[in-house]
């Protein structure tokens, strides 16, 4: 069935208009004929196929105003004007006419939708709107701060969505960057992207200083975590820290690369006697930015 936009004026086509008499010519049927009944059948409870209404329509001079214009468009196809006012129902729409010396004679059966979704499957003038319910047959459930609903805008509205490996591993619950590092080298500088926790499109957190932030490390040769004394950076590139458990922080640029900082790892993260650490920073209203770092042994053994 052809689909029609709703509360909107459409042009039905009707027939063939067919000779009673010989049941094959084909007529030309005018506003005004003799003995022309024109009916509306529609639904009429919106949705429905099994319950309609039959309104009467006057057909009128094609040449006249918008309205119920009829005219005969060859082999004895015609075409009739339906109003928005009288196409208001969404589901079936029909037209059915009769005239003098003609058998009776109907349109195709419409599908009324609403404008969106003609504009959408017909026109191609817009989109349809789908709420992701489930997946896989797993149900969905929307979270108090809409975090759900975040991590799908995050992931898919941008230009070229695209999940890979780097995007797979972020979240709303942490940033993270993974390092490789010959254990005992020293003066470790990183750079790290930290969020604002009160972004749902994964801004950049900006304006962290050092003493805004909290630093802690583990490693496997640690029982606990421990605290990083967190300093400022003078210069950005030159290695600060003075002793081995302090940690140096510095935004990069607020502007040009908005959530971006400079870390500079204290050596005793590194030290010899793990294969591996991990560090975590926090600050209020921002994602925790975390810093993996995966030991080179076999390096660490060639320069020996």
């Amino acid at each position: 069935m052809p689909l029609a936009p709703l509360d909107t004026a459409i042009v039905i086509r009707v027939g063939t208009a067919v000779d009673d008499t010989d049941f094959k010519t084909r007529e030309t049927v005018a506003f005004n004929a003799a003995g022309i009944v024109v009916g509306l059948h529609k639904s009429a409870v919106a949705g429905t196929k099994n319950t309609f209404t039959t309104t009467a329509i006057t057909p009128e001079d094609p040449a006249g105003v918008a309205g119920n214009r009829w005219q005969h468009i060859g082999g004895g196809y015609h075409e009739l004007e339906i109003t928005a006012a009288q196409n208001n129902v969404e589901g079936e729409l029909q037209v059915v006419a009769i005239a003098t010396g003609v058998l009776h004679f109907e349109s195709a059966v419409y599908t009324i939708v609403p404008v969106a979704v003609y504009n959408a499957l017909v026109a191609g003038t817009d989109t349809l709107e789908a709420d992701v319910k489930q997946i896989l047959g797993t149900a969905l459930t929307e979270t108090a701060g809409g975090y759900l609903a975040a991590a799908f805008k995050k992931l898919f509205d941008v230009e070229t969505p695209a999940l890979m490996t780097d995007t797979a591993i972020r979240s709303t619950s942490e940033s993270r960057l993974q390092l490789t590092a010959i254990p005992g080298s020293l003066n470790r500088i990183c750079h790290v992207f930290i969020a604002d926790s009160t972004s749902a499109s994964g801004a950049g957190k900006t304006g962290l200083a050092f003493g805004d932030v909290t630093g802690y490390y583990m490693r496997p040769d640690k029982n606990a975590a421990t605290a990083m004394t967190m300093m400022d950076i003078t210069t950005l590139g030159t290695y600060a820290p003075d002793t081995s458990a302090k940690c140096a922080f510095k935004e990069v640029d607020s502007t040009n690369m908005p959530g971006t900082y400079e870390v500079q790892l204290p050596n005793d993260v590194i030290a010899q006697g793990a294969d591996n650490a991990v560090a975590m920073l926090r600050a209020t209203g921002a994602v925790p930015a975390v810093i993996v770092i995966d030991f080179d042994k076999h390096k660490q053994a060639f320069l020996r």
